[in-house]
């Protein structure tokens, strides 16, 4: 049997009053075989892969951030009421940005924490007036990138 931790934290106590980190234990195989995966890719990068569970960059992080709003987009469409939260280092991204507004548009409602960079302007009418975005930084700064759906 395998497991995997996967988190977002250094486990550095000085600063764990500060942040909060998400973390996974697993001993699913589908999770497990692929962080297996990620390592002999990191061993090996000449060798192609592909993940289906894990958002891996640069493999598979664009596609599979598309499809998540996508499927957000269509769910809207059917008048299921729909949210999309994130926290991210940096929006800067044209092809996200576009699709997060064609999201909003369709009457998903956004909220991101941007720790960095944002070229995402809210609050639009017409474009951006369902996307709230959020900005920490100083000693409320967290390292930590998340999507909740």
């Amino acid at each position: 049997m395998r497991y995997a931790h996967i988190g977002t934290g250094n486990f550095n106590e000085k600063t764990a009053r500060l942040y909060t980190d998400f973390s996974l234990l697993t001993a699913d195989s589908r999770i497990t075989n692929e962080v297996r995966r990620v390592f002999n890719f990191i061993e090996n990068p000449y060798r192609p892969v592909s993940f289906e569970h894990l958002l891996v960059s640069p493999q598979n992080s664009r596609l599979m951030l598309n499809k998540l709003i996508d499927r957000e987009i269509s769910y809207a469409a059917g008048w299921i009421r729909r949210r999309y939260y994130a926290e991210i280092n940096n929006l800067v991204d044209k092809e996200l940005i576009d699709r997060l507004y064609a999201a909003s548009g369709a009457g998903v409602r956004i909220r991101l924490i941007v720790r960095g960079m944002c070229s995402l302007v809210p609050n639009i009418p017409g474009v951006s007036e369902n996307i709230q975005v959020i900005s920490i930084v100083d000693r409320y700064f967290r390292t930590r990138p998340c999507l909740y759906l």
